[in-house]
C-alpha cells in the first residue's frame, strides 16, 4: 500500500480524487496510512453481504482536500436473500439480469 500511495501522490492532481476498495480491516489501516501521506478520506461506503452480517468491504474516496467526511452502508442482500433495492440501483447499469 505504501507504493500505491507514493504513486497516487505523484499522479493525483491537486483537485483530483482517488478511490479504492479494500477488506474492512485493511481499509481502516489504509485510511490511516493515506492521511499520514497527506490524503484525506472524504467518503466511505461500507458493504455488508446481508442485514445480519458485519461490513466486509470499504469503498473509499481520497483527495488532498479535507472535505466533510461521509459514511454510508450498503446491504447487498435483503432478509429474503434477494438483491437489495440499494444494490440494484447501484449496479443496474453493469448487469443485464439483476
Amino acid at each position: 500500500h505504501g507504493d500505491l500511495l507514493l504513486s497516487v501522490r505523484k499522479l493525483l492532481k491537486k483537485n483530483g480524487r482517488f478511490c479504492v476498495i479494500l477488506p474492512y480491516l485493511e481499509g481502516l489501516r489504509f485510511k490511516e496510512m493515506a492521511q499520514s501521506n497527506g490524503l484525506f478520506c472524504n467518503k466511505v461506503l461500507g458493504t455488508k453481504p446481508s442485514l445480519l452480517k458485519p461490513v466486509e468491504r470499504l469503498l473509499m474516496e481520497f483527495s488532498y482536500l479535507a472535505n466533510q467526511y461521509e459514511y454510508k452502508e450498503l446491504t447487498i442482500r435483503n432478509e429474503r436473500q434477494e438483491w437489495s433495492s440499494e444494490y440494484i440501483n447501484l449496479t443496474k447499469e453493469f448487469y443485464i439480469n439483476l
